[in-house]
């Protein structure tokens, strides 16, 4: 039972990752007949067949942007995210952006980007999300006085303000790789490092609960990144459930219903391979190995370039930052001074590289030849 639950809900993420009608009808019959040579019963057919159903209806059609006025929701590096309640839009050239401020927009046009066999394609990213117009014309209508713009409007013009920013809103500086923007792992490492003490005096669920109320009260002061999210719904399964199958295909499910334009992103899709890794090898080398793999080649896809030197030096990059992180909040005085140190040159190698279906296709074998030796 455990095992036929956790395969229908891959297969429902694989639908959502397609969110192609006539895509989706071929992998369900594909994975429809894996099914029934895996357990040949009738209602594991019927679940599937309404889950693959689920998956069409999720998907959001293009709706287009009507005048009005529209609420930021997200900041990022170079625009931000606003939403009237029925659609999103980028802003672009907000000199002092903050959470909850609205803008009264009155034109709009398509997103657009240059497309560089080697770049990231900006459109491509936002259609996924379902967002695919930009505001050309716009003016503020009024500013927010929350907490969280508040703080944001703080810590975005406080000294070593980059770095306040990348860890507390997840917004990407040059300096640091991208890994650490999408995936908030200082936020993340420095909540497991705080489960792992309390589990020396209190039961595991009380200290997993905990954590998800720190989780809950960071995103309610500062931001809700994907990667938070991400966290805060695998660690309810974990509470919720001893069995891992019903744990992941619980937070794996709730997040493709509630969240499923973000099904491809890759604060979920890394995290979730390495768990997989993680529970269906019990060798150390494989483990490794097949991490080390999938990080690099994850990269690839999403960004079509690789670090070289970060990947190798993963663990000693995720400390230190995970120490800035902590230092910043409780020591600013002290933080300023540790930043010094970034300046020290670290072996780095970036590889270009765009990946197709020669790739994806020998990723797979390899996968398969390290987990069945």
């Amino acid at each position: 039972m455990p095992m036929m639950i956790f395969l229908l809900v891959m297969g429902f993420w694989g639908c959502c990752l397609i969110q192609n009608a006539y895509l989706i009808l071929s992998f369900a019959f594909i994975y429809s007949i894996f099914l029934y040579f895996r357990f040949k019963k009738l209602f594991v057919q019927i679940l599937w067949i309404g889950l693959c159903i689920l998956s069409c209806f999720l998907s959001k059609t293009y709706v287009v942007s009507t005048e009005g006025n529209y609420t930021i929701t997200s900041i990022k590096a170079n625009y931000c995210l606003a939403s009237n309640g029925q659609t999103t839009i980028v802003l672009y050239d907000i000199e002092q952006p903050g959470f909850g401020d609205v803008y009264d927009v009155s034109s709009f046009e398509k997103i657009h980007s240059l497309h560089n066999i080697h770049q990231f394609s900006f459109q491509e990213y936002m259609n996924h999300l379902n967002i695919y117009e930009q505001a050309s014309s716009y003016t503020l209508v009024s500013t927010s006085n929350s907490i969280q713009s508040k703080l944001y409007s703080y810590f975005s013009q406080c000294d070593n303000a980059s770095y306040y920013l990348l860890y507390l809103y997840g917004i990407y500086d040059e300096t640091i790789p991208e890994l650490f923007s999408r995936l908030s792992i200082p936020l993340l490492t420095t909540l497991a490092f705080i489960e792992k003490i309390l589990n020396k005096k209190w039961k595991e669920e009380f200290s997993a609960l905990f954590c998800i109320f720190l989780g809950l009260l960071f995103g309610y002061l500062f931001t809700f990144k994907m990667s938070l999210i991400r966290y805060l719904l695998f660690k309810l399964g974990k509470v919720l459930f001893k069995d891992w199958e019903y744990s992941f295909s619980f937070s794996l499910g709730l997040f493709c219903l509630f969240y499923f334009e973000h099904v491809c992103d890759f604060s979920l899709v890394f995290p979730v391979c390495i768990q997989l890794v993680n529970h269906f090898t019990s060798s150390h080398f494989k483990r490794t190995l097949l991490q080390s793999s999938f990080c690099i080649a994850i990269q690839f896809y999403y960004f079509h370039e690789v670090d070289i030197g970060f990947v190798l030096f993963y663990s000693i990059f995720r400390s230190w930052n995970t120490f800035l992180f902590i230092t910043s909040l409780f020591c600013p005085f002290f933080f300023s001074k540790l930043l010094l140190l970034n300046s020290i040159p670290f072996p780095s190698l970036t590889i270009h590289y765009v990946p197709g279906f020669l790739f994806s296709i020998l990723l797979i074998l390899f996968v398969l030849s390290v987990y069945k030796k």
